[in-house]
């Protein structure tokens, strides 16, 4: 029906409000969703911390990779990410330049050292 919101449409508007930093991100059930997630995943994977497929959900591989990262950064590995998380995953992005990512390219190099035969 034209011009109607369901609640499918609903939750899909409320995930994309988000951006990283506008709240707490942790682990929960059922799991966290939205736009900051994805930017957050997406920061992660570039620094080469393994938070899986980047899609937006904040499960376990995610909520793992942020502890890794807090503790590379000295924080606290609580595998939350809050203001200081958040803030140190924007400092260190800022450092990276312009190029593939960490992630990019440790995936090109593994491709490339894989087994030609099928």
């Amino acid at each position: 029906m034209a011009g109607v919101c369901d609640e499918e449409c609903w939750k899909a508007l409320v995930e994309a409000s988000w951006s990283l930093g506008d709240r707490l991100l942790v682990l929960t059930s059922p799991n966290m969703r939205g736009d900051d997630v994805a930017e957050l995943q997406a920061s992660l994977a570039r620094l080469g911390f393994d938070c899986g497929r980047v899609d937006g959900i904040l499960g376990p591989r995610t909520a793992r990779a942020v502890g890794d990262f807090q503790s590379n950064c000295g924080l606290p590995a609580d595998g939350v990410c809050g203001t200081h998380t958040v803030r140190a995953v924007r400092r260190v992005i800022g450092q990276t330049g312009d190029g593939p990512g960490i992630a990019a390219v440790r995936e090109r190099e593994r491709l490339r050292q894989a087994p030609t035969s099928v």
